[in-house]
């Protein structure tokens, strides 16, 4: 259904999606596409340790969160079929963090909350190799 790496929660009630995306890249690579599928509040997404949260209430219904490599958000119902580009002022970057994620050859651990305890939720990072 979606391209990339597949992560889901445990379970119905944990509300973290956690694991280790492969990059398969010669040189690090901030070219990451990454789709939420879910519900969620304010979700952070930690990459090799820098963290990135999209402020916002998405919890309403099940949807399905893009978040590009160019730093556009888009958000939609799972059962809408239009995409609504998010604020860029809801990108929040914690202090000590930076903007985006940079991806390194081989694994990266991957940590995304959805602050939700309502269902599976699953995430699809794409990964754009750049190669010397």
């Amino acid at each position: 259904e979606y391209i990339g790496q597949k992560f889901c929660t445990k379970d119905s009630c944990s509300g973290v999606i956690a694991g280790n995306v492969y990059a398969n890249t010669d040189i690090p690579t901030s070219g990451i596409d990454i789709i939420i599928h879910g519900h969620m509040v304010d979700p952070s997404i930690t990459i090799n340790g820098n963290t990135n949260i999209i402020d916002g209430d998405f919890s309403e219904n099940d949807g399905i969160m893009t978040i590009k490599s160019n730093g556009d958000v888009y958000y939609r119902e799972s059962d809408c079929c239009e995409d609504s580009l998010v604020s860029p002022n809801a990108w929040t970057v914690p202090a000590g963090n930076e903007y985006g994620w940079e991806l390194k050859t081989g694994g990266n651990p991957v940590i995304i909350k959805t602050n939700m305890c309502c269902g599976v939720s699953c995430a699809y990072i794409q990964v754009d190799g750049l190669t010397i």
